[in-house]
């Protein structure tokens, strides 16, 4: 199925889950006469963790029972971090490719990650890149079966995102309408991975997962990356947004200051910049401390601007 601002049923009231490697970031948005209203923001103190196979290991049950029970929603959002899952490109080309052709080379990525795995053993999401390659976010059932056990209780339509990446993406679409037809650079810093997407006219046109080490490596991981793809795509980046786990405030100073040296404005991308807030003035303040971590909360609650297939 394809989603676009333009055929998404807007749920009046939205409770999206992000289960990060270090606690659930959970927000309520709430669509009234056309405007978003932020309602709730907040995280649990543990995570939601799974183990190789993908069954739920945590204690953190009774927090996400008391999130769903508390507030009032019409439909949940759930956003799984990137590590439970496979993130790949294929090579794409209408003219070549069939639906076998896909479903061969789908199988062969699953064989060489999981083990004595069947191909019907997955969920499938696909992002076309620049009409050149499919980015494919391979995801194993067993995750959205155990969500949809322990979410059951509330009789709630649910929605399931595999790649917070891309939830940010979409959230960048919506919040910065005005940089449409600009090549702006999106950095997640997020669990040892640098992922980059570069985005234009509502599009993903590159994107790449990057490693790092240490904290202290990323700025110059990034520069020489950008450094090696910007002539080799003839790329013009003005502007670049960070976000995730792993930022802090060195980390951006950095980045910063090694963007400046290639022209490009770098900041924080701001989630909530095109919410109104019904907040306290404390949740107000957690808002600006916190906000490099619910980019995949809101984009997955946004309408979905950024295709999927």
């Amino acid at each position: 199925m394809e989603y676009s601002s333009d055929n998404l049923k807007i749920a009046k009231s939205i409770l999206s889950l992000y289960l990060n490697n270090d606690r659930i970031y959970y927000t309520i948005i709430r669509n009234e006469n056309s405007e978003w209203y932020l309602d709730k923001i907040d995280s649990t103190n543990y995570p939601l963790k799974f183990d190789n196979d993908s069954k739920l290991i945590s204690n953190s049950f009774q927090e996400l029972n008391a999130i769903c029970e508390k507030y009032k929603y019409d439909e949940i959002k759930v956003v799984f971090p990137n590590n439970l899952s496979l993130i790949s490109k294929i090579p794409f080309s209408q003219e070549i490719i069939d639906a076998e052709d896909l479903a061969k080379m789908l199988e062969l990525e699953t064989s060489r990650t999981f083990a004595n795995s069947q191909p019907d053993d997955f969920l499938y999401d696909f992002y076309l890149i620049d009409a050149k390659e499919i980015m494919t976010v391979i995801s194993p059932k067993i995750l959205q079966e155990q969500m949809k056990g322990l979410l059951s209780l509330y009789k709630t339509p649910i929605e399931y995102y595999f790649s917070e990446h891309f939830s940010a993406a979409n959230l960048f679409s919506n919040n910065y309408s005005n940089l449409i037809n600009e090549n702006v650079l999106l950095i997640s810093l997020e669990s040892n991975e640098i992922f980059l997407n570069i985005m234009f006219r509502n599009q993903i046109v590159h994107s790449a997962v990057l490693h790092y080490e240490s904290n202290y490596g990323i700025p110059a991981i990034v520069t020489r990356y950008l450094n090696e793809i910007i002539p080799e795509n003839n790329f013009q980046i003005n502007k670049s947004f960070v976000y995730g786990s792993s930022l802090t405030k060195v980390v951006m100073e950095e980045i910063n200051n090694n963007l400046k040296d290639l022209q490009i404005h770098c900041e924080r991308l701001n989630p909530f910049s095109e919410l109104y807030p019904n907040l306290s003035d404390e949740n107000l303040e957690y808002c600006s401390r916190a906000m490099q971590f619910f980019p995949a909360c809101i984009g997955a609650s946004l309408p979905q601007i950024l295709k999927r297939k």
